[in-house]
């Protein structure tokens, strides 16, 4: 495929350069073009620059769509590259949670059913049972952290 490109851009070369020597030769006369009420008199070197530019603009417009259209699917391949590994992340959190709610919610609930009736009287009300489910729902919070004024978002304070 390499081979058969350079053949056409030798081939282009050739076919150029032969009609760029026809169009600068001694014996070209103008020639008159009739184009939207307009007469235009180009010379053959004119007519042959003004090729030659048109060519460049109609490869530049087709370089461009098709950088485009390459940059559109590599942003769409890593957009979805990226929304697999958040569903990955998702899925890893909501089992890690699901692992962590099973683990600490069985070890307090044996454990503070226990102490809650031996310390009611010494804490002032509060129970054991109550510090250990706020530990837990610390824990467990979905929140990223306290604000920066210590309380998290359901109003309890750090």
């Amino acid at each position: 495929m390499a081979v058969l490109g350079v053949i056409f851009i030798v081939l282009a070369i050739g076919l150029g350069g032969a009609a760029f020597w026809v169009a600068t030769s001694a014996g070209a006369a103008p020639t008159t073009v009739d184009m939207f009420n307009n007469q235009l008199s180009l010379t053959p070197l004119t007519m042959f620059l003004l090729g030659v530019a048109s060519t460049l603009l109609l490869l530049l417009g087709f370089w461009m769509m098709t950088s485009a259209g390459k940059r559109r699917v590599r942003r769409s391949q890593e957009r979805r590259a990226l929304e697999k590994q958040q569903r990955e992340q998702e899925r890893e959190l909501a089992q890690t949670r699901a692992k962590l709610a099973t683990t600490s919610s069985q070890p307090t609930t044996s454990a503070s059913t226990t102490t809650s009736t031996t310390t009611t009287g010494s804490t002032g009300g509060v129970s054991e049972r109550s510090a250990a489910s706020e530990r837990v729902a610390r824990e467990s919070d979905t929140s990223t952290g306290p604000r920066p004024d210590g309380t998290y978002d359901d109003g309890r304070r750090s």
